[in-house]
């Protein structure tokens, strides 16, 4: 029943068909590959059940591998981009010019914009008793009431008429002060008891409504503007002069880490937590180490952007709860944790 082959026969039969013999065996296992998942991509197409490929970060953490799909950073803090509604007509938008009332937030930048940030959007606000004339980085508080001492016609041209307002409700009303009427808001500080005016060699603390003419010893001339403080001191900071308030003494300060770096008080900021140093440009960005009295330069993380900005620290602002970087039309917040 069975046909019987010689030996010869059947090699010779081999050796013909021996190259289609080497192919079917090679489709028939890259068919058993392919079918089981060994090989991811056609695995997927094949088998419902395959798991996504993973890869084991720096810190032992397995993160999954999205293909093209952007992440969020692995490391803290970094700073992500967000965006605003009704900020098109504009202009430049800069956190300079954003202040607060209580939980409210403003931006006010003279015929620029009268802005309130309401959820995501910015919508305009329409002051009584003045309007246009309102510049943010103006703006200051006793920690009762808010005023305003800057420009009054809004605009930024010298000479230039100063106005002085308190804001009650939604109206701006005149102020008069006693004792000094020729100043700016932004060359008011406090040391979080008393609120001191200082510009140049003209320096008044507030005292019931009156300002009274203050004298410091070690410094004698410089800008409130260039105040700052870790939370505990106060210190000075323009260029490489650096001091620190012992009493009603300026005390020099001598700092490590910076090894010759020009600051400038007005771009120091915190985050609630430490504190930084951002000057005109990425490579310039420096935390305090409150521990040592030390510099130490850092390197932010940004967000799914190739964008970076120059980042000074001046654009730097908080609504109470987050922090923000707003140079328009460049705007983040800064991620702390997860």
């Amino acid at each position: 029943f069975m046909k019987k082959f010689n030996k010869k026969e059947l090699a010779e039969k081999i050796r013909k068909h021996s190259g289609e013999l080497i192919i079917a065996i090679v489709v028939l296992v890259l068919f058993v590959l392919l079918l089981s998942g060994s090989i991811p991509f056609f695995g997927e197409l094949f088998n419902k059940d395959t798991e996504p490929i993973t890869e084991e970060t720096t810190s032992g953490e397995e993160t999954t591998n999205l293909g093209n799909e952007i992440t969020e950073p692995t490391e803290y803090p970094y700073w992500k981009p967000i965006s605003y509604n009704g900020l098109s007509d504009v202009g430049s938008f800069r956190g300079r010019d954003v202040w607060v009332n209580g939980s409210t937030v403003y931006y006010s930048c003279g015929t620029a914009g009268q802005l309130v940030l309401n959820g995501n959007t910015w919508d305009p606000v329409r002051w009584k008793g003045v309007n246009t004339y309102i510049v943010g980085r103006y703006v200051w508080t006793d920690g009762t009431n808010v005023y305003y001492s800057g420009p009054a016609d809004g605009s930024f041209d010298f000479p230039r008429p100063i106005a002085h307002y308190v804001l009650n409700g939604d109206t701006w009303e005149k102020k008069t002060w006693n004792g000094l009427t020729d100043f700016y808001g932004d060359c008011i500080w406090t040391d979080g008891t008393n609120v001191y005016y200082s510009k140049g060699a003209k320096h008044y603390v507030l005292n019931d409504g009156t300002w009274e003419e203050k004298t410091w010893n070690g410094l004698t001339n410089f800008s409130g503007s260039n105040v700052w403080t870790d939370g505990s001191k106060m210190y000075y900071s323009d260029g490489s002069v650096h001091y620190v308030l012992n009493g009603n003494t300026w005390e020099g300060k001598t700092w490590n880490g910076l090894n010759g770096t020009s600051v400038s008080g007005i771009d120091i900021w915190t985050d609630g937590t430490n504190v930084y140093y951002s000057g005109d440009k990425q490579s310039n960005q420096w935390k305090l180490d409150t521990e040592t009295d030390t510099w130490n330069k850092i390197t932010w993380i940004w967000e799914n952007t190739t964008y970076k900005p120059q980042f000074t620290g001046e654009y730097v602002w908080t609504d109470g709860t987050h922090v923000y970087y707003s140079d328009g039309p460049w705007y983040y917040v800064l991620v702390c944790e997860p």
